[in-house]
């Protein structure tokens, strides 16, 4: 026996033992016959591989086939599969426009689905880009213990010192951001480096050299990528830190794909000084809430009884950076999925409907031998095939959405995706979810049509096609129709609440005027200028040059601007009465500017006066009051001439400030959507000037940017101050209104597809009834029905479910708008106009839906209906 035949008979072990038995030898009689006739016409080698191929086909056949014949035949061979698999898209085949409609309904909802889970995924998910990300916290707000005295809590601890540097190398001067950073900072965000190094244990001693790391983004635009940087010694000054050294040594340029969740870092420093903590790495097996406990009770020696009114605590550093957005994707996931579920729904009755349509079908297949388990199959194959079709095209439109609109999304939730933009993608999560989605309506749907199988299928037969769909599926279709009515009428209550609350914010009366405001920040240094007096020199200068600028019309100065710049917050204690000490004490927004400051943003002055040249340093301190804080501190009284005081950010700490005296009342100047009140308290930046102020000027209509200008006038004042956070406050308006009409534009798409799908759904499934009783309409017809009468039948049965689905819904759009009340603004959770205006809708589109099939019934030849029964 030859090497080749003892291998062929190994290979028949493959098979069942029951097959061997029976055709084993004569399936090696048959090879070796085979072999002796191919070596008489001189080869033998194609015989095996025709052997080897025969193997590879028929093996898992008869195993199928074994395995059916001791299940009792609840198998099929793949034969059988593939056989059904062709007659399934056949029959999807013959219905184009069947099979287009619910690939495209649910490939739709499916491609938003995908869509926000990759937004979940690349924001909520997937684990910042640092080492051990799920360990690291933030302490907020930070408490006065020491490193060493949270060994036991943190693996690794930060602490920094956010600055801006006024970088003085180039041809101008150009302000960065940049920090402080301790020694474990490169460890705890995994800090590399594309050329040079990282910083080393020396250079964070006190003492150390003064050295920087630069980021990616600056190499390259401020330095063209020129390798030679490394060593280079740069020039900057900073804002917080003017003591410190002003010559760094770069050392180490970031890789270009670093990212922070700060933007604090196109230049980082050593902190050679003991700082509280402010985050780290947890050591294993600590939670957050025990290392929050601990940092409170150790200090409490420094900190004594103030430290029971701190709350302290440890927050993961990935739940902090996505805390303001979570809201926004929390109702992005609701709202997705219950437009999904609606598509899925009206598919399901789509589904039912053309199940009685092929009734006739299933009941000759029956009569020819096809048992329900040959039907169940077909039937699974088709809803698998509708799926997958509807996956990959919600894959693909995902995919290009996200590619089209990812950056704009970010900004719309301004928030970057963690790692870059190149993170939002589709990543191994959403093929999952999209798979998940396929397979399982796929299994559903292919289920859903089994209803139809359960008449007998002899009387079904004689019914011919337009056998009733019996009392079971008009309830489950009924059932259907109220409930996308409902989700619809879920979906639509909240985008109407959102589009009232865009209006409100486009509307919103800021208390100002900024459609040609424009400005730009300024930070001076500190040795160039150590006192109030050379800092406001210098202030009144540029506002001179400012004035005599192409297209200005006015200019001003100050430390903040609305919607531009941060909001300083603090808590303010009004005098009780003049002489009479301490009184009412809350918090209020403070703004810091010149008297020219009120006539760029056309604010006016309602009580009183602005400030004057006389108010400066060394004399009486001054503010001017907004109305809705004068009311509060005083009712009633004149606050004109009554003192107030600016303390710290809590009440039980903190030195207060200087009593000032209330010289002026003007309107509330808002400074950021949701604030709960304007700004209360402008102090004159003449009593208050520091290193870093706006300039702030008013553009003739037409103007184009003056930030050339700008830097011009600058350059001629003083070369080494340069100009940043430019912009016009148009934009800072516009960007303040973005979350708002990003909440808008999602329910409202989301409403709009839903009332879609479900006046589609309410549309087929009464034409569907429609036909089912054409001839019972016949013979109401013939024995004198008028054709109103018929119209009223029908619609009326189409409004009952349209109003049943509204009071259903009421109560899930109400539930869903209580979850939005804090993503709203100036409405209601429960605003009765947009609950009514919406109802109205809903209603108005479903009675046009009803009305189509109940016309076309009345029209109904009563004689021809007969006739083709």
């Amino acid at each position: 026996m030859s090497l080749r035949e003892r291998l062929y008979r190994w290979a028949l072990r493959l098979y069942p033992p029951a097959f061997r038995r029976r055709h084993g030898e004569a399936m090696v009689e048959d090879a070796r016959a085979l072999r002796q006739a191919a070596q008489a016409r001189g080869g033998s080698d194609t015989v095996w591989l025709r052997l080897a191929a025969d193997l590879l086909r028929s093996v898992p056949q008869e195993w199928w086939r074994a395995w059916g014949a001791r299940s009792a035949g609840s198998v099929s061979p793949p034969s059988a599969w593939a056989a059904d698999g062709h007659a399934a898209v056949r029959s999807l085949v013959r219905s184009p426009r069947f099979s287009v409609g619910v690939v495209t309904l649910l490939g739709v909802g499916m491609a938003a689905c995908v869509a926000v889970a990759s937004v979940v995924s690349a924001y909520l998910l997937r684990p910042l880009p640092y080492p051990e990300p799920d360990r690291l916290v933030l302490v907020d707000p930070s408490v006065p213990v020491s490193t060493t005295e949270v060994d036991d809590l943190f693996e690794e601890t930060v602490s920094w010192d956010l600055d801006v540097f006024t970088l003085l190398d180039g041809e101008a001067p150009e302000l960065v951001y940049g920090s402080w950073v301790s020694s474990g900072y490169a460890d705890v965000f995994g800090l590399r480096t594309a050329i040079g190094r990282l910083f080393t244990a020396e250079e964070a001693l006190p003492g150390g050299p003064a050295v920087a790391l630069i980021s990616h983004e600056l190499w390259r635009t401020r330095y063209g990528g020129d390798p030679s940087v490394l060593g280079r010694t740069v020039s900057a000054f900073t804002s917080d830190r003017p003591e410190d050294a002003e010559l760094f040594t770069i050392v180490g340029v970031l890789a270009a794909d670093a990212w922070h969740y700060q933007r604090y870092t196109d230049l980082l420093t050593p902190l050679r000084e003991e700082r509280n903590v402010y985050g780290g790495r947890l050591r294993e097996g600590v939670p957050p809430a025990e290392a929050a406990r601990t940092l409170k009770a150790r200090a409490r020696p420094r900190l004594g009884a103030r430290v029971d009114s701190i709350d302290v605590n440890v927050i993961p550093l990935q739940e902090m950076y996505t805390h303001t957005i979570r809201p926004v994707l929390d109702v992005a996931v609701a709202t997705v999925l219950l437009a999904l579920l609606i598509a899925c729904g009206n598919t399901a009755a789509l589904l039912l409907v053309r199940a009685a349509g092929r009734q006739r079908e299933f009941t000759i297949r029956s009569a020819l031998g096809a048992g329900t388990g040959r039907l169940t199959r077909q039937l699974l194959l088709e809803g698998l095939l509708l799926g997958g079709a509807a996956a990959l095209l919600g894959v693909g439109l995902a995919w290009g959405a996200l590619s089209a609109w990812g950056a704009g999304l970010q900004a719309q939730l301004g928030r970057e995706v963690p790692g870059g933009a190149a993170a939002l993608r589709l990543d191994l999560r959403t093929w999952l979810t999209a798979l998940a989605l396929a397979v399982t309506t796929g299994t559903v749907f292919g289920l859903v049509p089994l209803a139809g199988l359960r008449r007998p299928q002899v009387a079904a037969l004689a019914e011919g096609a337009r056998s009733s769909a019996g009392r079971s599926r008009r309830r489950s279709l009924r059932a259907i129709v109220a409930g996308g009515v409902a989700l619809s009428l879920t979906l639509v209550v909240p985008a109407g609440l959102a589009f009232r609350s865009l209006r409100h914010v486009a509307t919103l009366d800021v208390g100002f005027h900024g459609e040609q405001v424009y400005g730009g920040g300024v930070l001076l240094r500190s040795a160039s200028y150590p006192t109030l007096e050379e800092r406001s020199r210098f202030f009144e200068r540029l506002l001179e040059g400012a004035r005599d600028l192409p297209g200005v019309e006015a200019a001003a100065i100050g430390v903040q601007l609305p919607f531009h710049s941060g909001r300083s917050v603090r808590m303010v204690e009004g005098e009780r009465e003049p002489g009479l000490g301490s009184g009412t004490v809350m918090q209020s927004e403070i703004l810091t500017h010149d008297a020219d400051w009120f006539d760029v943003l056309a604010v006016p002055v309602v009580e009183g006066r602005s400030f004057t040249v006389e108010d400066r340093a060394g004399t009486e301190p001054v503010t001017v009051v907004s109305r809705t804080l004068a009311h509060r501190l005083w009712p009633g009284s004149d606050p004109l001439g009554r003192r107030i005081r600016v303390r710290t950010m809590t009440m039980s700490s903190g030195e207060p400030g200087p009593w000032m005296r209330v010289v002026g009342v003007v309107p509330d100047v808002i400074t950021e959507i949701g604030a709960s009140q304007g700004v209360g308290l402008h102090v004159p930046l003449s009593q208050n000037a520091g290193t870093w102020a706006l300039l702030t000027v008013r553009m003739r209509p037409g103007s184009g940017d003056p930030a050339d200008d700008m830097r011009s006038l600058l350059r001629a004042l003083d070369a080494t101050v340069s100009l940043s956070e430019t912009g016009w406050l148009r934009d800072e308006l516009e960007a303040a209104a973005r979350p708002s009409r990003f909440l808008a534009s999602l329910l409202g798409i989301f409403a709009a597809f839903a009332i879609a799908v479900a006046v589609l759904g309410l549309y087929a499934v009464l034409s569907f009834a429609a036909v089912q009783r054409t001839r019972d309409v016949a013979i109401r017809m013939a024995v004198g029905a008028a054709q109103r009468d018929v119209a009223r039948l029908f619609l009326g049965e189409g409004m009952a479910l349209v109003l049943v689905g509204l009071a259903a819904g009421c109560a899930g759009a109400w539930t869903v708008s209580r979850a939005l009340t804090d993503q709203l603004h100036g409405v209601h959770g429960f605003d009765p106009f947009v609950y009514s205006a919406c109802v109205l809708l809903l209603a108005t589109v479903g009675g046009i839906a009803a009305w189509v099939p109940a016309r076309r019934m009345a029209r109904t030849d009563p004689m021809t209906a007969l006739r083709e029964e």
